[in-house]
């Protein structure tokens, strides 16, 4: 009888969080796309803080010269975030505004933003874009926002994309997690719910930021300043067809480090407790799996039509969640590419989950950048001239 109780328990838990996920992606897949203006008026100043980022920020930039976007409706601001790098030079190279903020004693991306943030509104734009210095924006990112903003949206978050389903087990988990998220984000957006901001492809009003100042410090900075957003009850808005590819961390090593500052985001206040475990993919998956193994000895110990009923039912949420999982991976890459590191991809996920798990009695620490490669692109690059 407890064994039968615990499985029905642990199906009902597992039932919600293959519903969030399975139901939410389903209404993502055919999110409404926003009337694209011919004519756009928001006049946006795009913000990039970057900390030593000489290697991927002329890819940011070379995005953002190539966008289908009228120039005279944005400005590019880059702060230059306590760098010993050339990544001032390489802003001013590429002919847009550069600050330099020194001051190691306050150090990561929400202070950079705490900075920035004026200087972007000096010039009283409607709008603006907060891109990471290791983002490429898609050329018609810009007109998509601009579509939503335009119809007294607030604030806007576009999609993002992470690593490369091409690179290896690493990259292709970071991918599909990417992807999911997009789609789980599309169907919330769709249902009227508040997404959470991402960090990068965020868009705000001036009239939000005069009104909420840039106050976040924090390990995930996004996270605290959805949560005050939430409190005042404003709206975000997700844009699908927004797409910000961001560079993914160099190596699995870097993908762990990045997720220990990340799993910061599960002891803010922004969530109830449901939503922290639904926020992070592995536990989810690993809650499947131990209902899955309970159900599993339930079955083979009580032979009889109510064990027949959970067993199907746990079969159920086991396909419900591998659909989930191959729509993600057929919109980015052909299973043919990607089957090597398909084999690969649980040890991935098991080393991540040991990070989420470590994370419940383990704070994140300190700011620290994680490292980027430079793309190919941007290492064939001799100069900003010529790429116009």
């Amino acid at each position: 009888m407890l064994l039968m109780t615990a499985a029905v328990v642990q199906l009902l838990l597992a039932t919600i969080a293959c519903g969030y996920y399975a139901g939410f992606a389903f209404l993502g897949r055919f999110a409404p796309r926003p009337r694209i203006l011919s004519q756009p008026r928001t006049r946006f100043t795009v913000l990039i803080p970057a900390h030593n980022e000489e290697q991927v920020l002329p890819a940011t930039l070379c995005s953002l010269r190539s966008s289908c976007y009228p120039e005279e409706l944005y400005r590019v601001l880059v702060i230059a975030d306590n760098c010993n790098d050339r990544t001032a030079e390489m802003a001013r190279e590429f002919g847009v505004e550069c600050l330099i903020r020194q001051d190691p004693d306050r150090r990561g991306k929400g202070f950079a933003l705490a900075f920035g943030i004026p200087a972007a509104l000096a010039n009283r734009p409607d709008a603006v874009l907060i891109l990471d210095a290791d983002c490429r924006l898609h050329p018609d990112a810009l007109r998509e926002l601009a579509a939503a903003i335009e119809t007294g949206v607030p604030v806007v978050q576009a999609a993002v994309r992470l690593g490369d389903p091409r690179s290896g087990a690493a990259g292709l988990v970071m991918a599909v997690g990417s992807e999911i998220e997009n789609l789980v984000q599309a169907g919330i957006s769709r249902c009227g719910g508040r997404v959470r901001l991402r960090g990068t492809g965020m868009a705000f009003t001036r009239a939000i930021l005069e009104q909420f100042p840039w106050r976040s410090y924090g390990l995930t900075e996004d996270a605290e300043y959805s949560a005050e957003l939430r409190r005042a009850r404003i709206p975000i808005r997700f844009v699908a067809t927004a797409v910000v590819q961001n560079s993914p961390p160099a190596n699995l090593q870097e993908l762990c480090r990045q997720r220990r500052r990340w799993r910061e985001a599960l002891r803010t206040e922004t969530v109830g407790i449901i939503e922290r475990g639904l926020m992070s993919k592995p536990l989810v998956l690993l809650q499947l799996g131990l209902t899955c193994a309970t159900v599993a000895v339930l079955f083979f110990l009580q032979r009889g039509i109510l064990a027949n009923l959970l067993m199907a039912w746990s079969l159920g949420l086991i396909a419900a969640t591998g659909w989930v999982y191959g729509m993600a991976l057929i919109r980015l890459v052909k299973f043919a590419e990607a089957w090597r590191s398909l084999l690969l991809a649980p040890l991935v996920v098991w080393q991540l989950l040991m990070v989420t798990l470590a994370g419940f009695w383990r704070r994140g620490g300190t700011w620290v950048r994680t490292p980027r490669e430079a793309s190919p692109v941007i290492q064939s690059i001799q100069s900003p001239v010529g790429l116009e």
